[in-house]
């Protein structure tokens, strides 16, 4: 007769339990690419040409490694920084976690993890993740 309320106790905890950690996953958020080593360092310019080139190689050498790029800041929107690549439609977009501290026509070295090619846009490599270096 005293198991039922162990039983009622013991369900309670877990459901606690499971609630509490479903609740820390749910808002962990992303990591950003801060404390990883970067794949290769290289400007903007030097990225975008690598896709224009050989988008097939450069997507080989790139895609789902952290990337160390050098630019100038083209405009900030929301959590986005687009850094000018050479070209007028020619860019690198890089997706922060949270608002990045950098203002517009600024250079900056950031690093992030490369999520491949857009020609559609213009030329835009996309690198998600990112974290600012300098």
């Amino acid at each position: 007769m005293k198991t039922r309320p162990i039983l009622l106790l013991t369900a309670l905890a877990l459901a606690v339990g499971g609630g509490v950690y479903a609740y820390m996953e749910y808002n962990r958020g992303v990591e950003n690419t801060a404390a990883d080593a970067a794949a290769a360092s290289l400007t903007a310019e030097q990225l975008v040409n690598e896709f224009i080139d050989d988008e097939s190689a450069a997507n080989t050498k790139y895609t789902g490694k952290v990337v160390e790029v050098k630019g100038m800041v083209k405009s900030i929107d929301g959590n986005t920084v687009l850094l000018t690549a050479g070209a007028d439609d020619a860019e690198v977009s890089c997706t922060f976690d949270s608002s990045p501290m950098t203002r517009v026509a600024n250079p900056v070295t950031l690093k992030g993890e490369c999520a491949g090619f857009d020609a559609l846009i213009g030329a835009q490599v996309q690198l998600v993740r990112c974290a600012i270096v300098e």
